[in-house]
């Protein structure tokens, strides 16, 4: 439990909270309406230092959108789907590749009840791939996409993190 005065905000260290070296998902509840973003720093694998941040979702839903990812050369994109129902969620991801960059793909992944579950889009694509995606449960979830990379002849190294569009 977090105190939050009224008029103000509060940072919670999430490393502090659970540990270090983990994968989390957050589900945030109030008595009163509050805005939660989730902001991260990093050094990614020495090529990539930066941050990004992320709003939090109002509510999970069935489907999430994501126009833009990418598998070039210096880019690394991830799929990361919360569940927060009480049963296994079975989550169908539509990859939909650049015009001419071959045949789109379908491929399923469970996420356990009340946990997460992170895709290497690279490595489910293949590289040098634009890619969008679309993603349908069958139960309620969240999907956020973050994307790592070092790009340019300037090598701007970073990253960056949307949640999807819920239609």
């Amino acid at each position: 439990e977090v105190k939050v005065p009224a008029r103000s905000r509060r940072t919670v260290f999430v490393n502090e909270v659970v540990g270090s070296g983990l994968d989390v998902a957050l589900r945030v509840e109030s008595d009163q309406p509050v805005v939660a973003e989730r902001p991260m720093y990093f050094d990614y694998k020495g090529f990539a230092p930066g941050g990004h941040n992320a709003m939090g979702s109002t509510t999970p839903s069935r489907s999430w959108y994501f126009a833009e990812g990418t598998t070039r050369p210096g880019f690394e994109t991830w799929l990361c789907l919360m569940n927060p129902q009480d049963s296994e969620a079975t989550v169908k991801v539509h990859y939909l590749l650049g015009a001419g960059q071959g045949q789109n793909l379908t491929r399923e992944v469970k996420v356990p009840a009340r946990s997460r579950r992170t895709v290497f889009v690279n490595e489910v694509v293949g590289s040098g791939l634009d890619v969008a995606l679309r993603v349908e449960s069958d139960q309620p979830v969240v999907a956020e996409r973050p994307m790592y990379f070092s790009y340019g002849t300037g090598s701007w190294g970073g990253g960056s993190c949307e949640m999807g569009f819920d239609p």
